[in-house]
């Protein structure tokens, strides 16, 4: 496989693209196999869950499929190529592409005209979020306190 990465870039971007054009060109035709993930990370020197980041977004647009043991293939229908809008591309990054149907639907899922209908969530459940209004600090503290004096046995260290 000849290509040559950009440091810059996010690898695993240019592996999908690089692969996603020598599908699209018929190089690669329906049900052909890809190379094995280890091959292309070694002929790369690249990690190999770059190659398999790579891998996942074919197969997630409907370009690859994945066989247990056996390897990944090319599909036997490739997805409907659909432009994507522009308003999801940067504006420093405004560069053409195009993705499947799929991807389309899952582009107009996440508007955010769905997410904010409906009142605000009770619960802030984010990822690596933390609370810091005053009664949850307050709580906290009061826990670590009683936590503290039962692992220290009521001695302080305070001498």
């Amino acid at each position: 496989m000849l290509l040559t990465l950009d440091k810059q870039g996010p690898l695993y971007l240019q592996i999908y693209r690089a692969l996603r054009k020598v599908i699209l060109h018929g190089e690669l035709s329906a049900g052909s196999r890809l190379p094995a993930s280890r091959a292309i990370a070694t002929e790369l020197g690249v990690s190999r869950n770059v190659v398999l980041l790579a891998y996942d977004q074919l197969r997630a647009e409907g370009y690859v499929s994945a066989h247990i043991g056996s390897g990944t293939f090319v599909a036997q229908q490739l997805p409907e190529l659909a432009p994507l809008p522009a308003a999801t591309i940067a504006p420093e990054r405004s560069i053409q592409h195009q993705v499947s149907a799929y991807a389309q639907r899952a582009l107009q899922a996440r508007s955010p005209a769905l997410s904010s209908a409906g009142p605000p969530p009770r619960y802030d459940f984010s990822f690596a979020e933390v609370a810091v209004d005053t009664h949850s600090l307050e709580i906290w503290k009061r826990l670590q306190n009683r936590h503290a004096r039962s692992v220290l046995g009521g001695r302080s260290d305070a001498a």
